[in-house]
């Protein structure tokens, strides 16, 4: 232990970080592990004392340039303001940074200065209890508080740097979710107290979780809340799952510093509950290397952390049955609705704002992110008007926030948040370089918290999933405005997973709004023999769950039927693995009885 080190790290903050120190020392004595309560600039003793088998202790930290003696008076008129503040006070550990002068007279070896203060402190009924380097030593030198000496005095990264690291980490990705709705300077909040409570019952019995529900419904707002609620007293570790594409496991955690996973799990290996969050799992499937997460999750599992996934429902099946299956990881659901038709209205009328005439807009802002998004420009919107013009509206007015048109930057936003979309289909990663994009349209999407940044790296991500597929939306719409042909159609758009599901929402979304512009779009793609089976297959699944399979099966009925019935084959096998939703596959049932399949 050297004091240079200290010196050097804390520079003109010693004393603060002295008392850090002794504040955690002084909390070892007591095997405090929730801290103690303390004022702003509390007069006496750093923290409110604390009681053990009928008596009061409290601490001092003095950390002094000049020698004690020197400090005498300090220390005396700082313990009768302790004992003035705190009559019950019986005990006062005093630490300080340097040891005692033994007295030079051969009869004693108090010195002077230390018979006043402990006198000093009899006459008020106070004991002092002195702690100086010689008991540092040997206090920092015990494994169990190796954290702190970590922290204090090495300058090399440590546990603590690794446990703020993960704490940024995972600030850094709830930052921009919102637990409430604010509208007319009111707070408009669901109650979920109820599913916080499951979920702390869940991992009380040290149970894994799955929370799932419409994108957009709160299900890491949900999250959040239960975060705030419990990360002072549990370790949460929260990542993307588009975070875990990596080539190694070790760069899950170099975050600001370079840990590796071993350090990670050294970290925390003491901790009684801890918890791991893959928010997005529906995402894991865009993994390249589904090695990392094997090791990433059995070795969570082994060393005793509790792990939670938030996924969409859709995928909520196909989760469950992957991580049960592949990992032995039962999981306990819980499901998280969008408000109900009744909880919209009485909102509506509790708050008073007018809802929507278009019955399909006003069952979409059922779903919290889009409520959130119509009581932010209630004023600008279009009651009268349907679903797609509002989020056209939001679009210009969230992400190229038209109302600056300086330098054409609203322009620019919008090239920002399409480029690193596409980046991220193409290369799968999380974190995007965007050196390469304006920084002034970048810095003001962070402001807006469109765009979150990893600032060590200067490395910027999408904050929210539905953003991401505003963006995505955008460039297939437009890659369809300006096709020549349905090859330059696919080839414009890539292969990734994610481009693919935008095609299949965007292209379910033009059947359910616009299905006679669509309908020649639809034949060109199914009888192009160059245009690959995945995009065929990604047309029939859109296809099967609207009315218009009905005229789909009889404007190809002769295709169907061919080649032994192919296609018919093909389309039974995709009823199977993605049109499992009976509600939205009623149309389907009356196709198939055509062809005497049910």
């Amino acid at each position: 232990m050297t004091w240079t080190v200290f010196n050097l790290k804390y520079d003109k903050r010693e004393q603060w970080a002295f008392e850090q120190m002794s504040y955690l020392l002084f909390c070892v004595v007591f095997d405090n592990r929730i801290g103690l309560f303390r004022y702003k600039n509390q007069t006496g003793i750093e923290t409110e004392p604390i009681e053990k088998d009928g008596i009061w202790y409290g601490f001092q930290a003095k950390y002094y340039t000049t020698k004690i003696v020197e400090n005498k008076d300090d220390i005396i008129d700082s313990i009768q303001k302790a004992k003035t503040k705190n009559n019950q006070l019986n005990v006062i550990y005093l630490y300080l940074n340097q040891e005692l002068s033994e007295s030079s007279k051969t009869e004693k070896k108090k010195p002077d200065y230390q018979i006043d203060i402990e006198n000093a402190a009899k006459k008020i009924n106070i004991t002092i209890e002195w702690r100086v380097p010689s008991h540092f030593e040997v206090q920092l030198s015990l494994p169990e508080n190796k954290y702190i000496y970590d922290t204090f005095f090495n300058l090399d990264p440590n546990s603590g740097d690794l446990i703020d690291d993960v704490n940024k980490h995972s600030n850094n990705i709830l930052r921009t979710i919102q637990t409430e709705i604010i509208f007319n300077d009111k707070q408009i909040k669901i109650d979920r107290s109820k599913t916080l409570e499951q979920i702390a019952q869940f991992l009380d019995k040290t149970q894994n979780i799955i929370i799932s529900g419409e994108g957009g419904c709160g299900k890491t707002a949900i999250f959040k809340e239960f975060y705030n609620q419990s990360f002072q007293k549990t370790p949460i570790c929260i990542y993307k799952a588009t975070e875990l594409n990596v080539s190694y496991i070790n760069d899950l955690f170099r975050l600001d510093h370079n840990f590796s996973f071993s350090q990670f799990l050294e970290t925390y290996q003491s901790e009684t509950q801890k918890i791991f969050v893959i928010d997005s799992a529906e995402k894991l499937a865009e993994l390249t290397n589904n090695d990392i997460l094997k090791n990433l999750i059995q070795t969570l599992k082994d060393n005793g952390w509790i792990l939670i996934f938030t996924t969409r429902y859709s995928y909520l099946n196909d989760l469950s049955f992957h991580i049960k299956e592949n990992y032995q990881l039962p999981c306990e659901v819980i499901d998280i609705p969008i408000i109900s038709d009744a909880e919209l209205k009485n909102l509506s009328a509790e708050y008073n704002f007018t809802l929507p005439d278009n019955q399909k807009f006003s069952e979409r802002i059922r779903n919290l992110f889009y409520l959130n998004e119509y009581i932010q420009y209630y004023s600008n919107i279009d009651k009268q008007g349907n679903f797609r013009s509002f989020v056209d509206l939001l679009w210009k007015k969230r992400i190229q926030n038209n109302l600056i048109q300086k330098d054409n930057l609203h322009i620019e936003r919008e090239r920002c948040i399409i480029n690193i979309a596409k980046e991220r289909c193409e290369t799968g990663q999380f974190y995007i370089n965007a050196d390469n994009l304006p920084q002034s349209a970048l810095f003001q999407l962070k402001i807006d918290e469109i765009l979150g940044l990893d600032e060590k790296r200067n490395r910027y991500f999408i904050t929210h999933d539905i953003y991401e597929e505003w963006a995505l939306d955008k460039i297939v719409s437009r890659n369809y405005a300006n096709y020549s042909t349905t090859k330059h159609f696919f080839d414009e758009l890539g292969n990734s997973l994610p481009i693919r599901r935008a095609f299949r929402l965007w292209l379910s979304e033009q059947l359910s709004d616009n299905v006679n512009e669509i309908e020649s779009f639809i034949q060109e793609i199914f009888t192009d023999e160059t245009t690959s089976q995945f995009w065929k297959d990604e047309l029939l699944v859109s296809v099967l769950l609207f009315e218009y399979s009905e005229v789909f099966f009889s404007k190809f009925d002769t295709e169907i039927k061919s080649n032994d019935f192919a296609i018919l084959k093909r389309i039974i096998f995709l009823l199977r693995i993605a049109c499992t939703d009976i509600a939205a596959s009623e149309s389907i049932d009356i196709t198939m009885v055509r062809y005497k399949i049910i």
